[in-house]
């Protein structure tokens, strides 16, 4: 498995996302690794985030290969609100970032492990049709 550290604006797409769908009903993304995190829609909040999943990467990327220094960007982390991804692209994002951060013994449990799960449910949630859904699967339903 090879592993790099992902583009600032992947990052900052991730918390772009997490506070468009976090949000979704009013309240804000939350995640739980051990203490309650939630991202609220402050630049600290969103700097916290950002720079929390970049160090996750960054300790796979370090766990993985001796020169991971040569392979940092240049710019880590701009917090530059990019243009919101959509919930499928959302989704495909937070698999790549998953696979790149996945590397070393830490990440499960970790707080990005967590705020990629949360992020994740929160696409989810935002796809269409998703809310019109049935909750339980019967007879009725797919007779209707």
């Amino acid at each position: 498995m090879s592993a790099f550290v992902v583009s600032s604006d992947h990052i900052d797409a991730m918390v772009t996302a997490a506070q468009r769908y976090g949000g979704r009903y009013g309240g804000q993304l939350t995640w739980y690794d051990g203490e309650h995190h939630q991202l609220g829609h402050s630049k600290k909040e969103r700097d916290e985030v950002g720079a929390m999943l970049l160090a996750e990467n960054v300790k796979s990327v370090e766990h993985r290969y001796d020169n991971a220094a040569d392979m940092l960007p240049d710019e880590l982390y701009s917090n530059s609100h990019s243009q919101t991804p959509t919930p499928v692209e959302t989704l495909k994002i937070v698999s790549c970032y998953e696979y790149q951060s996945c590397e070393h013994e830490a990440w499960t449990g970790s707080e990005a492990e967590a705020f990629c799960a949360a992020l994740t449910s929160a696409a989810i949630a935002a796809l269409d049709g998703y809310a019109s859904a049935p909750w339980e699967w019967g007879k009725s339903v797919a007779a209707a």
